[in-house]
């Protein structure tokens, strides 16, 4: 619930520039979503994700297969790669590109 937090301070900075102008329409009140995350801590964020999750906008298989997972692995492992296999991999990854 912390990135509502954020964003409840987010809306109430917009309506309240918004109280000094013209309109005050609350459904005229549009918040940008580069400026809402940067307003969210890394926990946030992570609560975010999840809700999105959860209400079904992410698709949790998507990045969940074994190609992936294997990959997420070798990241930040080069230093334990042989030379030939991180040429193997590095060859794969120029076919690809």
């Amino acid at each position: 619930m912390l990135f509502l937090h954020s964003l409840s301070a987010l809306l109430i900075d917009r309506y309240k520039l918004l109280a000094t102008t013209a309109s005050t329409n609350p459904d005229e009140i549009e918040v940008d979503v580069d400026e809402f995350l940067s307003a969210c801590s890394d926990s946030e964020r992570k609560e975010l994700v999840e809700a999105l999750r959860e209400d079904g906008y992410l698709d949790e298989g998507e990045n969940d297969n074994d190609f992936d997972i294997a990959l997420r692995k070798l990241a930040g492992n080069s230093w334990r790669l042989s030379k030939e296999d991180e040429e193997t991999i590095l060859k794969i990854a120029n076919k690809i590109i």
